[in-house]
């Protein structure tokens, strides 16, 4: 696990790196995302593994390659193929007084400087390398920091940015909670978190000691709302999809469902028949993922009982 000081040491690299490079070369950046894509797809078996056994050896293999290896590959070559037109400058109308005497604008695009990219669990490597990918496009340096609660993925993380790329470059620190918090406390050009509502007030208010700004993927309430007479299969195979792709644990799962009275019978068989077309044999599904960890089941599971004790009727 990263302490306090390496993780302060790793900034102070980073910046003095950034400062005597002054802006990288498109070149530069193009080879560093090169060699992420070369070893996550070296290493696609590890992080299929590592996936599996953070989610109680139930993460499907389907699954992590979708979710975690494409999650991770397909930002960065999106980034490969874009980031120069990107950085292009932009030519601008400079206003009329300056133009009549003959002046030009244009717009020059510049590394913010060090950012910092706080992870999740649910997706533990799209959630880093989505952000990672548009932040060194745009040759910035980089301090990642994945989940503490996919400890798997997150050594393995570590061990594929260290190869990919020098800490001087991007860099991948790993620890409890306390090590995040120090994260927020350090005076990054741009601090990126995904994650709960929660823990993102914290982040923000931490940041502000810094002034430093912060971009904040944060979960949300998904309502679902079916108009009368609006159950169709392909809708119900939708929803049940959404709902239980990752068991759930999707920031953008469908919360809850509000349909008229009468379409609440054709509701509730729709989603049993899909839900059993999808897993025949619920949990036991190879497919079907586990959740995260015995808090988090411990949480869900106290739900279904809480529900069931106010009269509500479990399906």
């Amino acid at each position: 696990m990263t302490t306090s000081a390496e993780l302060k040491d790793l900034f102070e690299k980073q910046s003095s790196a950034l400062r005597e490079s002054a802006t990288d070369a498109p070149a530069a950046r193009a080879e560093r995302i090169k060699r992420l894509i070369s070893v996550v797809q070296k290493r696609a078996d590890d992080i299929c593994e590592a996936a599996a056994a953070d989610y109680a050896g139930n993460r499907s293999r389907r699954n992590a390659i979708m979710f975690d290896v494409l999650g991770a590959i397909d930002p960065l070559q999106k980034a490969l193929a874009s980031f120069e037109s990107w950085c292009a400058p932009v030519e601008c109308a400079p206003n009329e007084y300056f133009a009549a005497a003959g002046a030009t604008l244009s717009l020059h695009y510049r590394p913010r400087g060090v950012v910092g990219i706080l992870g999740t669990w649910n997706f533990p490597f799209f959630t880093v390398f989505s952000p990672l990918a548009d932040a060194l496009a745009a040759g910035n340096r980089v301090i990642v920091k994945p989940s503490e609660l996919t400890p798997r993925c997150a050594d393995l993380m570590a061990e594929i940015i260290a190869e990919a790329c020098d800490s001087s470059e991007l860099a991948c620190v790993t620890g409890e909670a306390d090590i995040s918090a120090a994260m927020c406390d350090l005076p990054f050009s741009r601090l990126i978190f995904t994650g709960s509502t929660q823990t993102g007030k914290k982040v923000m208010q931490a940041a502000a000691k810094n002034l430093t700004p912060v971009t904040l993927e944060l979960g949300g309430k998904c309502p679902v709302l079916i108009g009368e007479g609006g159950v169709s299969p392909l809708h119900m195979d939708r929803l049940v999809f959404g709902k239980l792709m990752n068991s759930g644990q999707v920031c953008l799962a469908p919360d809850y469902l509000l349909a008229t009275e009468g379409d609440i019978e054709p509701v509730v068989t729709a989603i049993r028949q899909s839900a059993t077309q999808m897993f025949p044999s619920g949990a036991g599904e190879d497919d079907y993922v586990g959740i995260v960890n015995d808090r988090h089941h411990a949480r869900l599971s106290g739900l279904l009982e809480d529900a069931k004790a106010k009269g509500a009727e479990i399906i």
